[in-house]
């Protein structure tokens, strides 16, 4: 595969391994997570596999400026379908880590072009994202520190958008005026009650401009070092163990939810809200959900690998590895 300038080669071996029915695809997929270990998997499938990708994304410009690109790029889509596949069968079989499916050729393509590809991506009817290629539709080879790139311009064009759409006319002036932020303007002291107040009371398109953090009595202006400092201390308080919201059952690694608490729906309402406006604008909390949380965002199913308490976990394991006929007196 490596000599396979043109891709023929890898073509005709992904699409033979797409075409296969449904019973053939179940047996290569429990053949590849029984015979491969974790470290096989990676070192003899995915990263040759991975490394044929980066060599047809591959691309130069020669000395007028004109890109020249390889014959293999036609593999690419099918190369992907076929890491995506292995990919289905390393999860179940827990053989091989999210970063071994990093492509960097990705993460090296302009942002600008990603973005593109992003919102083509989220345009497109069912038919044109099944006859289509797009990188958005295989986030699992585009490397985190990318990801956070696209949502960075993503961010920033909603906010450009939203600070345009509620520009004023102002009549002396003639001219109109546009704010860009949405001021937050809070005591240290009571820092989470004041910005909880205030988050209510917000109007929806106001929390989509960017966010400017002011501390009353204290000089200077937010140039993204104070909001920083804001969501920091805000995450601390927020998700503080002792509260009732949260519970220490699982350790100080992981936030998990307070059973038991089932009288303040809103606070857990008003923490997603702090979380996505962080997000939003750009700052990373120190919040510790488990998988299941985000595979539960994104729409995903749960299974035994997501549970957080590990004891019901090796429990209900042992009873599915259990080969008698008296499970349920077990």
């Amino acid at each position: 595969i490596i000599f396979d300038l043109s891709g023929s080669v890898t073509i005709t071996l992904c699409e033979i391994v797409l075409d296969l029915p449904f019973e053939g695809y179940k047996s290569l997929l429990t053949w590849i997570s029984t015979i491969y270990s974790g470290d096989l998997l990676v070192k003899s499938l995915i990263r040759p596999l991975i490394g044929q990708l980066e060599r047809s994304l591959a691309s130069s410009i020669d000395e007028n400026g004109v890109e020249h690109i390889p014959r293999s790029r036609r593999a690419a889509p099918l190369l992907v379908a076929i890491l995506r596949w292995i990919r289905t069968a390393a999860e179940r079989a827990n053989i091989a880590a999210p970063e071994d499916f990093y492509c960097k050729a990705v993460s090296n393509m302009d942002p600008g072009y990603l973005y593109e590809d992003m919102q083509r991506y989220k345009a497109a009817n069912k038919v044109e994202r099944a006859s289509q290629f797009f990188f958005a539709a295989n986030p699992y080879i585009i490397e985190p520190k990318t990801k956070r790139t696209l949502l960075t311009i993503e961010s920033q064009i909603e906010m450009i958008h939203t600070a345009n759409q509620n520009a004023s006319f102002d009549a002396v002036r003639g001219q109109y005026s546009v704010d860009p932020f949405f001021a937050l303007e809070i005591e240290r002291e009571h820092m989470l009650e004041q910005t909880l107040k205030k988050i209510r009371k917000a109007d929806a398109v106001e929390l989509r401009k960017k966010l400017r953090i002011i501390f009353k009595g204290e000089e200077g202006l937010d140039a993204g070092g104070v909001t920083k400092e804001f969501f920091q201390l805000l995450s601390e308080e927020l998700f503080n163990a002792n509260s009732s919201l949260w519970s220490k059952r699982y350790g100080s690694d992981i936030t998990w939810f307070n059973s038991d608490c089932t009288w303040d729906n809103e606070g857990y309402e008003l923490v997603g809200v702090l979380v996505g406006l962080a997000l939003y604008n750009g700052v990373l909390l120190d919040v510790r959900f488990p998988m299941a949380v985000y595979r539960k965002l994104l729409g995903l199913q749960l299974g035994l690998e997501d549970l957080v308490d590990e004891e019901v976990k090796r429990g209900l394991q042992n009873l599915l590895d259990y080969e008698g006929d008296d499970a349920e007196d077990v």
